[in-house]
């Protein structure tokens, strides 16, 4: 997991299949969070797997901060 920013109140990390798979189920399994999305899921397995490719789609990806620019190596 890498913390991409925080605050006292809100942590942006990326995603941890195994730890996040329920969690992103409740919300891309909502047919309205998703209603104008192409990509959706019916178990906490399948949104396993969509984690799984996010996190591989975006090895390596670089983002950049005011003070510092990382990537997900």
């Amino acid at each position: 997991m890498i913390i991409l920013t925080q605050t006292d109140r809100l942590i942006i990390r990326t995603w941890v299949p195994e730890q996040d798979a329920e969690q992103a189920f409740q919300i891309y399994g909502d047919h309205e969070v998703t209603r104008f999305l192409i990509t959706k899921v019916d178990s906490v397995e399948s949104s396993r797997n969509l984690l799984q490719r996010w996190v591989t789609n975006f090895a390596g990806v670089a983002y950049l901060r005011d003070d510092f620019i990382f990537s997900f190596n």
